[in-house]
């Protein structure tokens, strides 16, 4: 979905690195305003430490699924953090938590517990204070992640009759592992041999490289 919707700007893998990058822009633009919240001196830091570390600059150049992923675990620990620090739902903090929830919930495995636990916990804390107009914003921003969830998860399944990937492509660089071995004339055990040639023969695993 994130790649057809960047399409629309260009019929190129580069329209989704430009996107990407647009996205990382606005959200440290979010956590600098943050940052800035405490002191002067978090924002050089947070500054410093980015340019330092350089990875996520060298990432916004692939178009894995981990890049936006990453941003959006990123915005809803800030965003949690800031409406905690401050007591308080502003539309920063909403259109934050509901873009970088839908990343999380929908680019990894497991992600929709993460964004569900988070956003309830919150709206929990917030009617525990008796913040009703906060936990509403709460609530309506997990039941958006609910409904996106559902219609890309279930809605776009069924109607574009896409069929699940076999579970061992989870298993990436355990593949990339086994291949390289079989290629350099590894030994197995029996017990291995026959738990690998129930998805191929073993000499047909060294092809993969």
């Amino acid at each position: 979905m994130f790649v057809v919707l960047c399409s629309f700007f260009g019929k190129s893998t580069f329209a989704v690195n430009v996107v990407q990058t647009i996205l990382w822009i606005f959200l440290n633009a979010y956590i600098l305003d943050v940052l800035h919240e405490e002191s002067t001196k978090n924002m050089k830091i947070y500054t410093a430490v980015l340019i330092f570390v350089a990875v996520p600059f060298n990432y916004l150049e692939v178009m894995y699924k981990d890049v936006v992923f990453s941003m959006g675990i990123l915005a809803i620990t800030v965003g949690i953090y800031h409406i905690v620090k401050k007591q308080n739902v502003i539309w920063q903090d909403i259109l934050t938590l509901t873009i970088g929830g839908a990343f999380v919930s929908l680019c990894r495995h497991g992600g929709n517990v993460v964004v569900l636990m988070s956003f309830v916990s919150l709206a929990v804390y917030f009617f525990m204070k008796r913040r009703k107009k906060d936990c509403q914003y709460l609530v309506g921003i997990t039941v958006f992640q609910v409904c996106l969830f559902l219609l890309v998860n279930v809605g776009f399944m069924h109607v574009l009759n896409a069929a699940k990937n076999p579970a061992y492509i989870k298993y990436t660089m355990p593949m990339v592992t086994i291949s390289g071995a079989v290629s350099y004339g590894a030994a197995f055990e029996a017990e291995d041999i026959e738990v690998l040639e129930k998805i191929m023969p073993v000499e047909e695993w060294g092809g993969l490289l």
